[in-house]
């Protein structure tokens, strides 16, 4: 049985080693998704956000880790101001290979609670976006296994040594 629960800052501070063990359960492990730079970019920038990190359970075991910021935001396109809902990091410093932190047997229940959760649950956010995915990720395989209403646009790449 899975759960989504929005961590406490107090749960994030705690879940240092088995959020990187996550990461490196992930298809492609990436810094950018580590608890040390998701910590380091919070004490640096997050006075700007309000936490929505959600964390699955499967059980009492913590099996996949969504680390998402609200922040207020003017839309480009519209020029409206709106509350968005991102990765962490994403508008600041531009990270790499971004997805859910997860193993690969949990991740697609893991990402079907987790988008249930934020369709059931969008209080305090207008716009989810999520940039920065790569192409081979549990998130962009998931999306493009049925039409779930989402936007999903190409923006250019970023080279890496596997």
């Amino acid at each position: 049985m899975y759960e989504v629960k929005v961590a406490s800052m107090e749960e994030f501070q705690k879940s240092r080693e088995r959020w990187n063990e996550l990461v490196l359960a992930m298809r492609r492990p990436s810094i950018f998704c580590t608890w040390e730079w998701v910590h380091t970019w919070w004490e640096n920038f997050g006075k700007s956000y309000q936490p929505l990190i959600l964390f699955v359970y499967k059980e009492s075991a913590l099996v996949g880790i969504l680390p998402l910021a609200i922040r207020n935001m003017i839309i480009e396109d519209a020029m409206i101001p709106a509350r968005v809902l991102s990765f962490c990091g994403t508008f600041e410093l531009y990270p790499d290979h971004m997805d859910i932190i997860c193993g690969k047997e949990d991740v697609f229940p893991s990402l079907d609670l987790l988008f249930e959760f934020l369709k059931t649950k969008k209080s305090g956010w207008d716009l989810l976006h999520l940039s920065h995915i790569s192409e081979d990720s549990f998130l962009m395989e998931w999306l493009g296994k049925q039409d779930r209403g989402f936007k999903v646009e190409g923006a250019g790449g970023s080279p890496y040594i596997p």
